[in-house]
């Protein structure tokens, strides 16, 4: 299943600090690891837009997270495009079991 991608800048849950583990899984540390593979995989893709709260949310099935990763901005404001992966694994040892691009 591709994950969807959010809306840039959603709020966290309520009641939940914005960059609070999601699903045990450390936001930044997950981002970071998620962006990596980008570069790695789409290195022409030079303008990802940094962390912001809300790039990272709970997976719709299971216990794993979903990463948004935009990049690129349109004359309107909106992202380029979005790049996404779906984390799995353990908050110890997350693993990307699915990355790529999603439209927008």
């Amino acid at each position: 299943m591709t994950p969807k991608p959010l809306a840039t800048g959603q709020i966290p849950v309520p009641g939940q600090d914005g960059d609070a583990p999601v699903n045990g899984f450390d936001s930044l540390t997950v981002f970071k690891l998620c962006r990596e593979k980008m570069i790695s995989d789409y290195p022409t893709i030079t303008n990802y837009r940094p962390y912001a709260t809300g790039d990272v949310s709970a997976a719709i099935e299971g216990t794993g997270v979903n990463v948004q990763l935009p990049f690129g901005a349109l004359p309107d404001g909106r992202p380029e495009g979005i790049m996404v992966c779906e984390i799995t694994g353990t908050p110890a040892a997350p693993k990307i079991t699915y990355s790529g691009p999603v439209d927008v």
